[in-house]
Order: structure tokens, then sequence, then C-alpha cells
């Protein structure tokens, strides 16, 4: 394929003259004609994903358990309360709470992950299409 130079002193015109690419790709003058090519190109049927779901992290209530007992050694008794409170919530919470990710959506699962379980608070079960995400 040839490339449409302006003046054969063009730097761009001696580098494709050499036998070299371009280092921009060339499109025909007639390309915007050939629009079909975009529209019937077939698409591949998905590849089927294994399920993840990630290992529980405890770093951050070690780190507010940390916090709780550093401020019951300087004598803050009500930060080392509330801190210590949060991280034995936290830790609680990461040790039940599985997200199971799989081809379609994600999954809340509270306790065995074979255990289906209902939303309280809106009803249903506690699964999203990835589809309903918005601002993520």
């Amino acid at each position: 394929m040839r490339a449409f130079a302006i003046s054969p002193a063009s730097p761009r015109a001696a580098f494709v003259s050499q036998g070299r690419p371009s280092p921009r790709k060339q499109i025909s003058p007639m390309s915007f004609l050939n629009f079909g090519n975009f529209i019937s190109k077939t698409k591949k049927a998905p590849t089927k994903r294994p399920t993840v779901i990630p290992e529980p992290s405890y770093n951050i209530p070690i780190v507010l358990l940390g916090v709780a007992g550093a401020s019951h050694a300087i004598g803050n008794d009500a930060a080392a309360g509330f801190s210590g409170i949060l991280g034995l919530f936290l830790a609680v919470q990461a040790s039940r709470v599985r997200f199971v990710f799989d081809d379609e959506g994600l999954e809340v699962v509270i306790g065995k992950v074979q255990e289906k379980t209902e939303n309280v608070f809106v009803g249903g079960e506690n699964r999203w299409s990835y589809d309903s995400f918005v601002n993520w």
C-alpha cells in the first residue's frame, strides 16, 4: 500500500519511501466507505471464567485493635473503646461475609458459601448483575 504524501520533500514521505513502515497506521482515502467491516465482525463466544471467592483480609481490624491498645496505653479510654469495638466487629464480619464473583454477577454470602441468604432490608437474593452497577 502506498502512503499518501503532500510533498515529496516531507520527512514522512522520505520515511515511507525507504521501505520502512510509517510510525502511524496508514488509512486509505476511501476507507470511510468500508464501514461494513466494523458491523459485520463476528463476536466470539464469551469465555467461561472460574468463580472467584477472595480470601478475607483482617488488615483493618488488626490496625484498629492496635490503635485501641495504643489509645488505652496513653490513657484515652474513649478512643480505645470505640476503635476496639469497631475492630472486633470488622474482624467478625470479615470471617462471616464472603463475596462470590462469577460470569454473571456478584453475590454476597453470609456464612458458608453453599448457603443462599435473603437480603433482610430489601428482600430477595443478595445477588447483583454486573450490568446493574452504576458508579463503580
